[in-house]
């Protein structure tokens, strides 16, 4: 209570906030850890939120049927891991325009890639491609 406490000692008739003073400040105490507990349970619901949004951003995504070239290269990775040169043939696609396709953020998400020895790389489907390829049919 500090100075006011000692400025209510040498009042006579202050006995009575003094008494206003202490449930005053036990008030404060506890409304400071009701907010401590309203702090946290808001960050709770918060990340729960976050958690629940991002559900629905992946349900989407696999909702949305990409364009048929994409398509069929899911389609294609999705019977096993190939080279570039066996998907380029399976999908009747060029070099270049399997590279301008599987450089898409949408499609490079749903697969994983492997260097073996710098020289050849291969593709194979991961799960997030596995739940498309699932949703659409081509499993």
């Amino acid at each position: 209570m500090g100075l006011i406490a000692d400025l209510l000692k040498e009042i006579p008739s202050a006995a009575r906030y003094k008494a206003d003073l202490e449930a005053m400040e036990k008030e404060s105490v506890s409304l400071q850890a009701q907010i401590a507990v309203l702090r946290s349970e808001n960050e709770n619901l918060r990340e729960d939120i976050q958690r629940r949004d991002n559900i629905v951003k992946e349900k989407e995504s696999h909702s949305t049927r990409m364009d048929d070239v994409k398509h069929n290269l899911l389609a294609c990775l999705a019977k096993g891991s190939k080279s570039e040169e066996e998907i380029s043939a399976a999908a009747g696609l060029s070099a270049q325009s399997l590279y301008f396709h599987i450089e898409d953020p949408g499609l490079c998400k749903l697969f994983s890639s492997q260097s073996v020895g710098g020289l050849v790389t291969t593709y194979s489907i991961n799960q997030a491609g596995r739940q498309y390829c699932a949703h659409h049919g081509l499993l």
